[in-house]
């Protein structure tokens, strides 16, 4: 947000966390990604990277992994200009060298057009990772909200709020023990120094817990009541946001296993003596047979 007050400048850049692990960069020019205060998702402003420079935060122990039991998670908004030659890195962390079988790594990236701008987040190892595939493309030149969880057993990869992608993975995170600075905006020492990111990120995040569906969608603002019980989405199937709804932004269901989950709340109960309304705007795409629109 490049609050002064808080001691931010233009190579100083504050984690308002706990742990307060501040991020910096070079004074040469180039080195420091600019703060763009018309192009953000929340705050003021957002970091924007020219394929070159990067955020350095140096190495402490609540940024390594050391309980493979908690796991952890990743997150960020991106928008990436989409002109990227190779893998764009969004958080990348090691004290491995390449080819190494020793220590850790955690990193999350977007692949190029060649790989469906695939959202890839690799824990563990050098080489071990989920590409997430088609399902998890991110377009270029517009916000997404990507996230990478772990939670011991099973990686996941969430797009604007929906698990676009698993695996099973039980190995966990080794305890690197020390070493490492995190970057954001640059891969060096999870692949190779020359893959930087290319276009602006916000919101950036790095958790020493995973996250559950329920968190990362309210994260990304997707299946939000915005109603005074917040009975919030807990699980999001097959569904995708349209932004050409009746108010600009909609939900679109693939008509077969395509739904919105909302946890039970009491404020769903209704009694003989309770009135009750439910309403929507719909755009069926097929009438051919009955529709479900509310069920409880």
């Amino acid at each position: 947000n490049n609050r002064s007050d808080w001691g931010e400048n233009n190579t100083r850049f504050i984690d308002n966390s706990t742990y307060q692990n501040n991020g910096s960069c070079g004074t040469a020019s180039n080195i420091c990604p600019n703060y763009n205060k018309t192009h953000y998702m929340f705050g003021g402003s957002g970091l924007e990277f020219n394929g070159t420079n990067a955020v350095n935060i140096s190495n402490s122990s609540s940024l390594s992994p050391t309980n493979p039991s908690t796991g952890l998670a990743l997150e960020a908004w991106i928008y990436s200009k989409g002109n990227n030659l190779d893998w764009e890195p969004i958080i990348c962390k090691t004290n491995q060298t390449k080819g190494s079988t020793v220590g850790y790594v955690y990193r999350l990236m977007r692949g190029t057009a060649s790989d469906n701008n695939q959202i890839s987040f690799g824990i563990g190892r050098q080489d071990s990772g989920l590409n997430g595939g088609a399902e998890t493309s991110v377009p270029a030149n517009q916000w997404t909200h990507v996230a990478g969880t772990y939670d011991g057993a099973v990686q996941r990869i969430y797009i604007n709020g929906i698990e676009k992608a698993l695996r099973a993975f039980t190995a966990g995170i080794p305890d690197g023990g020390t070493g490492g600075d995190l970057l954001i905006g640059k891969g060096e020492g999870c692949t190779t120094a020359f893959f930087s990111f290319n276009g602006s990120m916000d919101e950036v995040a790095i958790w020493n817990v995973s996250l559950t569906s329920e968190i990362i969608a309210k994260h990304s603002g997707y299946g939000i009541d915005r109603s005074i019980y917040g009975n919030n989405a807990s699980r999001m199937f097959n569904t995708t946001i349209n932004q050409s709804g009746k108010f600009q932004e909609a939900m679109e269901f693939g008509g077969r296993n395509s739904y919105v989950n909302i946890s039970f709340d009491r404020s769903f109960n209704v009694t003989s003596s309770n009135a009750v309304t439910m309403e929507a705007w719909v755009k069926p795409g097929s009438l051919t047979d009955t529709s479900t629109i509310i069920s409880n």
